[in-house]
């Protein structure tokens, strides 16, 4: 398979194109727990798709700490025209809400660093996400 075609099976699932999303709204470093929070998907299933995306070389990881920022890799002639490409493509409105969610969580950063983190997920419901640390379910 050609790199070509390996990239574009990677780019075939919808949390990869999610993920590239909020990295190309920003084009900052994020979290782990701010990919997390803004896409409302388990940690394990961002971390995979961010191992996938970084095996193909389109992110980059850069251990902070205890935390681990993830940014797009820019190095690669071929990376920008696909990053190109992919921010008109993802500017419909079926990817809005995870911009705004990407948005929304930046705000709380301190110092420009995430400081927050995420609880860990509620394995007693199928599809609950990670709430960050702090942050309590309304109780009724």
């Amino acid at each position: 398979m050609t790199e070509a075609a390996s990239i574009f099976k990677v780019l075939s699932d919808d949390t990869r194109l999610r993920v590239l999303n909020v990295l190309l709204t920003t084009e900052a470093s994020l979290c782990v727990c701010e990919i997390t929070d803004a896409l409302q998907v388990p940690q394990y299933q961002a971390s995979k798709h961010l191992f996938l995306l970084r095996s193909m070389g389109l992110v980059t990881a850069e251990r902070s700490g205890t935390w681990v920022y993830y940014s797009l890799s820019k190095d690669r002639g071929s990376n920008r025209r696909l990053f190109e490409f992919l921010r008109g493509y993802l500017s419909d409105e079926s990817f809005a809400a995870d911009r705004e969610g990407i948005l929304q969580r930046l705000r709380r950063r301190k110092g420009g660093k995430c400081v927050i983190g995420f609880a860990p997920v509620n394995r007693s419901r199928k599809a609950v996400s990670a709430r960050p640390i702090g942050e309590r379910a309304n109780s009724i």
